[in-house]
Protein backbone atom coordinates (compact mmCIF):
# COMPACT_ATOMS: atom_id res chain seq x y z
CA UNK A 1 0.00 0.00 0.00
CA UNK A 2 1.94 2.89 -1.31
CA UNK A 3 -0.43 5.47 -1.90
CA UNK A 4 -0.81 7.16 1.97
CA UNK A 5 2.78 6.05 2.75
CA UNK A 6 3.93 10.15 3.82
CA UNK A 7 1.06 10.32 6.21
CA UNK A 8 3.11 8.30 8.13
CA UNK A 9 6.03 10.64 8.79
CA UNK A 10 3.45 14.00 8.82
CA UNK A 11 1.93 12.14 12.34
CA UNK A 12 5.54 11.03 13.70
CA UNK A 13 6.85 14.72 13.11
CA UNK A 14 3.93 16.11 15.18
CA UNK A 15 4.81 14.07 18.44
CA UNK A 16 7.26 16.15 20.41
CA UNK A 17 9.55 13.52 21.81
CA UNK A 18 8.34 14.47 25.70
CA UNK A 19 4.75 14.33 24.80
CA UNK A 20 3.02 13.62 28.28
CA UNK A 21 0.43 10.62 28.12
CA UNK A 22 -2.55 10.02 30.25
CA UNK A 23 -3.03 6.65 31.45
CA UNK A 24 -5.65 5.09 29.16
CA UNK A 25 -8.99 4.40 29.82
CA UNK A 26 -12.35 2.75 28.39
CA UNK A 27 -13.96 5.41 26.10
CA UNK A 28 -17.29 7.02 27.13
CA UNK A 29 -18.09 6.55 23.84
CA UNK A 30 -17.28 5.95 20.34
CA UNK A 31 -17.47 7.26 16.67
CA UNK A 32 -17.37 6.09 13.19
CA UNK A 33 -15.88 7.41 10.29
CA UNK A 34 -17.12 5.92 7.06
CA UNK A 35 -15.76 7.06 3.37
CA UNK A 36 -18.68 5.47 1.06
CA UNK A 37 -16.24 7.22 -1.31
CA UNK A 38 -13.03 4.39 -0.99
CA UNK A 39 -15.30 2.05 0.90
CA UNK A 40 -14.22 1.64 4.81
CA UNK A 41 -15.26 2.03 8.14
CA UNK A 42 -13.21 2.89 11.12
CA UNK A 43 -14.81 2.69 14.73
CA UNK A 44 -12.71 4.85 17.17
CA UNK A 45 -12.92 6.32 20.44
CA UNK A 46 -15.19 9.41 20.55
CA UNK A 47 -12.31 11.44 22.30
CA UNK A 48 -10.05 11.40 19.03
CA UNK A 49 -9.57 14.42 17.05
CA UNK A 50 -8.89 14.56 13.48
CA UNK A 51 -5.70 15.88 12.15
CA UNK A 52 -5.68 18.36 9.14
CA UNK A 53 -2.55 19.14 7.31
CA UNK A 54 -1.08 19.78 4.00
CA UNK A 55 -0.23 16.69 3.15
CA UNK A 56 -3.41 14.87 4.77
CA UNK A 57 -6.28 16.32 2.29
CA UNK A 58 -8.46 13.51 1.98
CA UNK A 59 -9.61 10.00 4.45
CA UNK A 60 -9.32 8.97 8.02
CA UNK A 61 -6.75 10.42 10.22
CA UNK A 62 -6.96 10.32 14.00
CA UNK A 63 -5.14 11.54 16.86
CA UNK A 64 -5.60 10.89 20.70
CA UNK A 65 -5.24 14.01 22.24
CA UNK A 66 -4.30 13.31 25.17
CA UNK A 67 -1.43 11.27 24.15
CA UNK A 68 -0.24 12.91 21.10
CA UNK A 69 2.42 10.41 19.79
CA UNK A 70 -1.11 7.58 19.60
CA UNK A 71 -2.52 8.02 16.15
CA UNK A 72 -3.53 6.43 13.08
CA UNK A 73 -4.28 6.59 9.24
CA UNK A 74 -6.11 4.33 6.59
CA UNK A 75 -3.94 3.94 3.15
CA UNK A 76 -5.40 2.16 0.56
CA UNK A 77 -4.24 1.04 -3.07
CA UNK A 78 -5.09 3.32 -6.01
CA UNK A 79 -8.12 1.51 -7.60
CA UNK A 80 -6.75 2.28 -11.34
CA UNK A 81 -3.65 -0.19 -10.71
CA UNK A 82 -4.49 -2.90 -8.25
CA UNK A 83 -6.20 -5.86 -8.72
CA UNK A 84 -6.07 -7.82 -5.36
CA UNK A 85 -8.60 -10.83 -4.72
CA UNK A 86 -7.29 -11.78 -1.16
CA UNK A 87 -5.34 -10.24 1.61
CA UNK A 88 -3.01 -13.63 0.97
CA UNK A 89 -1.67 -11.90 -2.02
CA UNK A 90 0.83 -10.26 -0.27
CA UNK A 91 2.34 -13.76 1.56
CA UNK A 92 1.86 -15.04 5.25
CA UNK A 93 1.20 -12.33 8.11
CA UNK A 94 4.84 -12.31 8.81
CA UNK A 95 5.25 -10.97 5.34
CA UNK A 96 3.26 -8.53 6.03
CA UNK A 97 4.77 -7.26 9.15
CA UNK A 98 8.19 -7.52 7.48
CA UNK A 99 6.35 -4.91 4.79
CA UNK A 100 5.37 -2.84 7.64
CA UNK A 101 9.01 -2.74 8.97
CA UNK A 102 10.70 -2.40 5.29
CA UNK A 103 8.68 0.75 4.40
CA UNK A 104 8.72 2.38 7.70
CA UNK A 105 12.15 2.15 7.73
CA UNK A 106 12.44 3.37 4.21
CA UNK A 107 10.47 6.67 5.01
CA UNK A 108 12.90 7.24 8.07
CA UNK A 109 15.57 6.99 6.34
CA UNK A 110 18.22 9.23 7.55
CA UNK A 111 21.10 10.93 5.95
CA UNK A 112 22.51 11.72 9.53
CA UNK A 113 25.67 10.41 10.63
CA UNK A 114 25.55 7.51 13.67
CA UNK A 115 22.06 6.82 13.29
CA UNK A 116 21.00 3.29 14.07
CA UNK A 117 17.51 1.53 13.80
CA UNK A 118 16.66 -1.67 15.42
CA UNK A 119 12.98 -3.45 14.39
CA UNK A 120 11.39 -6.69 15.15
CA UNK A 121 8.22 -8.13 14.70
CA UNK A 122 5.82 -8.39 17.96
CA UNK A 123 3.17 -10.55 16.61
CA UNK A 124 1.41 -11.77 13.47
CA UNK A 125 -1.58 -13.44 12.66
CA UNK A 126 -4.76 -13.33 10.34
CA UNK A 127 -8.49 -13.32 11.71
CA UNK A 128 -11.87 -13.44 10.09
CA UNK A 129 -13.72 -9.80 10.53
CA UNK A 130 -17.36 -8.82 11.51
CA UNK A 131 -18.09 -8.64 7.80
CA UNK A 132 -16.76 -11.91 6.97
CA UNK A 133 -13.83 -11.29 5.47
CA UNK A 134 -10.17 -12.16 5.97
CA UNK A 135 -7.59 -9.71 7.69
CA UNK A 136 -4.32 -9.81 8.43
CA UNK A 137 -3.46 -8.24 11.99
CA UNK A 138 0.48 -7.17 12.51
CA UNK A 139 2.30 -5.07 15.14
CA UNK A 140 5.93 -3.88 14.79
CA UNK A 141 8.49 -2.50 17.10
CA UNK A 142 10.85 -0.30 15.54
CA UNK A 143 13.72 1.71 17.90
CA UNK A 144 16.21 4.92 16.33
CA UNK A 145 19.06 5.26 18.37
CA UNK A 146 21.51 8.17 17.45
CA UNK A 147 24.94 9.36 19.03
CA UNK A 148 24.70 13.46 20.22
CA UNK A 149 28.02 13.88 18.33
CA UNK A 150 27.99 12.95 14.90
CA UNK A 151 31.05 14.61 14.27
CA UNK A 152 33.07 12.88 16.88
CA UNK A 153 36.54 11.46 16.26
CA UNK A 154 36.63 8.55 18.65
CA UNK A 155 34.30 6.03 19.49
CA UNK A 156 33.76 8.00 22.99
CA UNK A 157 32.23 10.40 21.31
CA UNK A 158 29.95 8.92 19.08
CA UNK A 159 27.80 6.76 21.53
CA UNK A 160 24.67 5.86 20.75
CA UNK A 161 21.34 6.59 22.90
CA UNK A 162 17.68 5.99 22.06
CA UNK A 163 16.02 8.78 20.13
CA UNK A 164 12.35 6.91 20.16
CA UNK A 165 10.49 3.77 20.11
CA UNK A 166 7.52 3.42 18.36
CA UNK A 167 5.03 0.61 17.90
CA UNK A 168 3.43 0.18 15.03
CA UNK A 169 -0.43 -1.81 14.81
CA UNK A 170 -1.56 -2.86 11.57
CA UNK A 171 -4.41 -4.57 10.31
CA UNK A 172 -4.93 -5.23 6.40
CA UNK A 173 -7.59 -6.52 4.02
CA UNK A 174 -8.96 -6.58 0.40
CA UNK A 175 -11.86 -5.16 -1.02
CA UNK A 176 -13.58 -3.44 -4.12
CA UNK A 177 -9.83 -5.48 -5.56
CA UNK A 178 -8.22 -2.52 -3.61
CA UNK A 179 -5.71 -3.72 -0.77
CA UNK A 180 -6.27 -1.92 2.52
CA UNK A 181 -4.28 -0.79 5.83
CA UNK A 182 -5.08 0.64 8.93
CA UNK A 183 -1.96 1.76 11.07
CA UNK A 184 -1.90 2.89 14.66
CA UNK A 185 1.27 4.19 16.00
CA UNK A 186 1.76 4.50 19.66
CA UNK A 187 4.73 5.03 21.64
CA UNK A 188 5.95 1.56 22.65
CA UNK A 189 5.98 2.64 26.55
CA UNK A 190 1.98 3.12 26.13
CA UNK A 191 1.92 -0.40 24.10
CA UNK A 192 1.06 -2.76 26.49
CA UNK A 193 -1.46 -0.47 28.31
CA UNK A 194 -3.03 0.67 25.64
CA UNK A 195 -2.98 -2.64 23.61
CA UNK A 196 -6.89 -3.70 24.35
CA UNK A 197 -8.07 -0.57 22.98
CA UNK A 198 -6.30 -0.25 19.74
CA UNK A 199 -7.02 -3.65 19.14
CA UNK A 200 -10.81 -2.81 19.49
CA UNK A 201 -9.83 0.05 16.66
CA UNK A 202 -8.41 -2.55 14.52
CA UNK A 203 -11.12 -5.29 14.92
CA UNK A 204 -13.62 -2.74 13.98
CA UNK A 205 -12.23 -1.86 10.48
CA UNK A 206 -14.53 -3.12 7.85
CA UNK A 207 -14.61 -2.98 4.27
CA UNK A 208 -17.23 -3.05 1.63
CA UNK A 209 -18.30 -1.77 -1.78
CA UNK A 210 -17.72 1.40 -2.96
CA UNK A 211 -20.35 4.06 -2.89
CA UNK A 212 -20.19 6.72 -5.61
CA UNK A 213 -20.75 10.48 -4.28
CA UNK A 214 -20.71 9.38 -0.49
CA UNK A 215 -17.82 10.93 1.24
CA UNK A 216 -16.74 10.68 5.02
CA UNK A 217 -19.87 10.40 7.66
Amino acid sequence: VAARAPVARVLAAAAPAAATARPAAAPASWAVARDGLEGYSVRYPGTWTAVTTANTTRGVFLRNPFNIEENLFVNYSSPSSSNYSSVQELGSPEDAAKGVIDRYLQEFMSTRLGIRRESEIVRSGEREGSDGRLYYDVVVRIKSFAAPNQYGLTQEERVQSLEWDRTQMATFGVANKRLYELRIQVPSSRYAADEAQLQEILNNFELFAMEPGRTML
